[in-house]
C-alpha cells in the first residue's frame, strides 16, 4: 500500500536521462529481452516487457493457446522464467502441443498414441536437443483460477513473464456484472505486473461483433469479449485472424497477427502460416 506520493520536478527527472538511455541501449543490445519469436511483432513491441500487459485475442479455435505457448517457449528459450496458467487445458495436453510444435509431429498422433518408432525417436531427439528438462517454463492447469491463486503462483515461481489462458475463464467474485468484474481483474493484474516487475500475457476471446469490426477495419472496446476494460488495461492488443479468403477447412491456415493497440509504437501486422497438424505458427518471410 502506497501511503505517500513521491513528486519530482521535470528537471530532477531529466538529470539521469542519459544514464537511463545508456542502460536501455545495453539492455536491448541483443534485441527483445523476452521475445515472442515473431520478428515483426518483436521489432515493434520490443517483445514482452516488464510491467506491461499484452493481450492475445481471437475467436475460439483460432490458435490462441498454441500461439501463447509458442510465445512462452520462446521466452523460456532465452533463459527467462515463465509461468503458464491454463484455465481449460491440462498440463499433459499443453506438453503434447509443445512437443508437436517443436518436433513437427502431428498432434493427433501424439494425443492418441499412434506414433511410429521413427517418430518416437524424433520426439526423444528434440526433447534432448531443445533441453526440455532445463527450460525454465512452468505449467499449471487451474480450472478455478482466481486472482489470489495467481498472486500465490507468482510468489512461488518468481517468473519474468506470466501467461494466463484466458481472462474470460477466471473465477471472479461476481459481486458486480461480468464486464465490471473482468475490468477490475485486468486492472488488478496490471498493478500486479507493475509491482512484481514482470511481463503479463493474457488470452482473450473476441466477440462476434469483432468479426464485423475486422471487415470494416474499425476497433472498439467491445471487440474483446466481456469488457472494454481488457483493452483499456492492455499496453498491446494482438488479434489473431484468418487472412482474407482463407478457408477454415484448409490444412494450413494463412493468418494475420495484427497489433490493434500499441502504447509505445506502431500498429502493424505479421503474416503467419498456422500448420494445424503441428499446432505451430511460422512467420512468412516479408522479403520473399
Amino acid at each position: 500500500m502506497i501511503n505517500e506520493i513521491k513528486i519530482i520536478s521535470l528537471g530532477e527527472a531529466a538529470l539521469n536521462i542519459f544514464d537511463i538511455l545508456d542502460q536501455r541501449k545495453n539492455l536491448y543490445a541483443n534485441g527483445a529481452l523476452c521475445p515472442t519469436g515473431i520478428s515483426a511483432i518483436d521489432e515493434v513491441t520490443g517483445g514482452i516487457n516488464p510491467t506491461e500487459v499484452m493481450v492475445v485475442a481471437g475467436r475460439p479455435s483460432m490458435g490462441k493457446t498454441s500461439l501463447m505457448l509458442q510465445f512462452a517457449y520462446s521466452v523460456a528459450s532465452h533463459g527467462k522464467r515463465v509461468l503458464f496458467l491454463s484455465c481449460e487445458m491440462v498440463v499433459s495436453s499443453l506438453v503434447d502441443r509443445l512437443i508437436s510444435s517443436v518436433a513437427e509431429i502431428e498432434a493427433s498422433k501424439i494425443k492418441f498414441g499412434k506414433l511410429s518408432a521413427a517418430e518416437i525417436n524424433e520426439i526423444a531427439l528434440n526433447i534432448e536437443t531443445e533441453q526440455f528438462a532445463t527450460k525454465p517454463l512452468y505449467l499449471s492447469y487451474v480450472p478455478t483460477l482466481t486472482l489470489s491463486l495467481i498472486t500465490q503462483a507468482i510468489e512461488k515461481i518468481n517468473p519474468d513473464v506470466i501467461f494466463i489462458d484466458h481472462i474470460q475463464l477466471l473465477c471472479l467474485e461476481q459481486k458486480d456484472n461480468l464486464a465490471n468484474e473482468i475490468s477490475n481483474a485486468m486492472y488488478f493484474l496490471k498493478r500486479l505486473a507493475g509491482e512484481k516487475n514482470i511481463g503479463l500475457v493474457v488470452g482473450s476471446q473476441t466477440t462476434r461483433a469483432g468479426e464485423n469490426q475486422l471487415k470494416e477495419k474499425s476497433f472498439t472496446q467491445s471487440f474483446l469479449k466481456g469488457s472494454g476494460g481488457i483493452e483499456e488495461a492492455a499496453d498491446q492488443v494482438l488479434e489473431l485472424e484468418l487472412a482474407k479468403g482463407e478457408k477454415q477447412e484448409s490444412s494450413d491456415w494463412q493468418m494475420i497477427l495484427r497489433i490493434k493497440k500499441n502504447k509505445f509504437g506502431a500498429l502493424t501486422g505479421a503474416p503467419l502460416i498456422f500448420k494445424r497438424r503441428f499446432l505451430k505458427f511460422m512467420e512468412i518471410n516479408r522479403n520473399e
